[in-house]
């Protein structure tokens, strides 16, 4: 648009850990986790690729050569592919491990950690190391962790008992679901985190009739042992309707939410050819609570999602009270935010 530098304007900067304190425009957020992210990538990358440098060095190669031989070119290349590839991947299926809403950048940060893990729990490498190095060095820290360490960062698995198994859950296969197997994924689903909405964590005041299970899907990936994993990411949320002014009720509602993301394993056949029960490995949870409700209040003032008009002594408002409710009010307007405003 001509108006500013790209999103990724972060690269290459300085790690600075006060800029996630005082930015607060949605791409300038943005580009400070991308380029955490991409410092993770280069250390990485610089790590693979020190060998072919040695070896460069060793055969009489300058330090500080204007031009590269093509197939050092060349195999430098595929290294930052294959880094790319590698990052690219790790950050996608993390999106699985975060919790359904209200996700922050520390959150993304644990997911990160914990995906990886599940994939590469020795990481030789130092991939998970790198991440939280990065991160760290860019303000981006995990809120939630009790310490930063790559066992406090991971998200806690499920000991095991402490949840009623979900029987009966079809896992599908690589071409997807179909029809009628989500149709019954979606009712066992929504009877199970009603059923157990205490142990997961919502709030069953209302007998758990406002819990509902807006996605689910299979994953399918190669474990460290080869073996092929099936996992199903379930996402269960709760809306409730809280008052934007405990004193002032003619001001209206908004929606706040709560949930949980259940990362379910099936598990291996057993010797006769039974299945037993899939496993529930992670729930990763961010429930309703008193601190998030005020955040978020706090936020809608600060944005104008507030009207700020007064009525006369019977509380109407000439007409307009019938908007006081309207949702698409508290949802992002993203042509806005690319039109600079």
């Amino acid at each position: 648009m001509g108006m500013r530098a790209g999103l990724r304007q972060a690269l290459g900067t300085p790690p600075t850990p006060e800029d996630i304190k005082v930015k607060t425009e949605p791409h300038e957020r943005g580009s400070i986790l991308v380029a955490a992210v991409f410092d993770a990538y280069f250390r990485i990358y610089l790590r693979r690729t020190a060998d072919l440098f040695r070896i460069f060095r060793a055969g009489g190669g300058s330090t500080e050569p204007k031009d590269l031989p093509g197939p050092l070119a060349e195999m430098l290349a595929s290294g930052a592919s294959r880094t790319a590839t590698d990052f690219f991947t790790v950050c996608a299926r993390a999106l699985d491990y975060c919790p359904p809403v209200d996700i922050t950048f520390g959150d993304f940060l644990r997911a990160l950690i914990t995906a990886h893990y599940d994939a590469d729990p020795a990481d030789p490498e130092g991939i998970r190391d790198a991440f939280m190095q990065a991160f760290r060095l860019r303000g981006i820290i995990a809120e939630t962790a009790k310490f930063f360490s790559e066992d406090a960062l991971r998200w806690d698995s499920v000991r095991p008992g402490a949840l009623k198994p979900i029987s009966k859950l079809v896992f599908g296969n690589p071409n997807g679901l179909a029809k009628e197997e989500k149709d019954t994924n979606g009712r066992i689903l929504r009877h199970y985190v009603r059923q157990n909405g205490k142990k997961l964590g919502f709030d069953m005041s209302e007998g758990g009739k406002d819990i509902e299970v807006p996605s689910f899907h299979p994953t399918f990936h190669i474990g460290a042992d080869g073996g092929l994993k099936v996992d199903m990411v379930i996402e269960a949320v709760q809306t409730r309707y809280v008052p934007l002014d405990e004193d002032n009720k003619t001001l209206g509602t908004f929606p706040m939410r709560g949930g949980v993301t259940l990362l379910v394993a099936q598990t291996p056949l057993r010797d006769d050819g039974t299945r037993p029960d899939p496993e529930i490995r992670y729930v990763i949870h961010n429930h309703l609570s008193p601190e998030r409700e005020r955040r978020q209040r706090m936020n809608y003032y600060a944005t104008g999602q507030v009207p700020h008009y007064h009525g006369d002594e019977d509380g109407h408002h000439d007409g307009k009270h019938a908007a006081l409710d309207d949702d698409s009010r508290f949802q992002i307007n993203f042509a806005l935010i690319h039109g600079g405003i």
